[in-house]
């Protein structure tokens, strides 16, 4: 006696489509695929927002110049005498293109604001006198940037006078020209005894 089964299409249907949709590998021939796998990255310490006051401590803090104490004091005399520089030529601008002064007297005024800042910042900061007589090497400091003035007014001169330059052109010329003077009189001079771990 034989035996009938009754099989639905919607059977036969779903056994194609699940044929079709999940092939045998090794049927095929394809190699099985291997599981994906995801590393998270490492954290990062976040930049953005971060001040001027903890970037410099982080420079200040490489291994390059950390062990390096002469190069770091070098870089702090040029962080605090590019903030000078601005404050120079800011003023010198304004004094010349706005009140209209004459170019020879608002160079004394704004190198004269300008080297007050930078006496503060270098003493304080810069090479970290611990003398308690400032007053003398306040004199010797002013002694160092009057001649770096007498240099400036010299190179203007020169340069505005003589070479028919533009008076701010001539300004940047002689502040490039001038800061050579000003490290070495300050470093070997005002502040000749230098904080520990530093040559004298």
């Amino acid at each position: 006696m034989r035996r009938i089964i009754h099989l639905r299409p919607s059977t036969l249907l779903g056994a194609s489509a699940d044929s079709q949709a999940k092939p045998d590998p090794s049927l095929s021939g394809a190699p099985p695929r291997k599981a994906l796998r995801f590393y998270a990255a490492p954290p990062q310490e976040p930049t953005v927002g971060r001040s001027p006051r903890s970037f410099i401590s982080a420079v200040g803090h490489h291994p390059l110049i950390a062990e390096r104490p002469l190069v770091k004091q070098f870089l702090k005399f040029g962080l605090v005498g590019a903030l000078n520089t601005f404050i120079d030529y800011a003023l010198f601008s304004i004094f010349t293109s706005l009140l209209g002064i004459h170019y020879l007297l608002a160079n004394i005024l704004s190198f004269s604001i300008a080297v007050t800042s930078s006496f503060i910042l270098n003493r304080r900061w810069t090479f970290q006198s611990r003398h308690h007589g400032w007053a003398g090497e306040a004199a010797k400091y002013l002694t160092v940037y009057v001649i770096g003035l007498g240099l400036s007014e010299l190179i203007l001169y020169v340069f505005v006078d003589r070479f028919q330059l533009h008076q701010l052109v001539a300004k940047a010329l002689a502040i490039a020209i001038v800061i050579g003077w000003n490290y070495g009189g300050t470093r070997f001079w005002t502040f000749r005894h230098p904080p520990a771990g530093l040559p004298g």
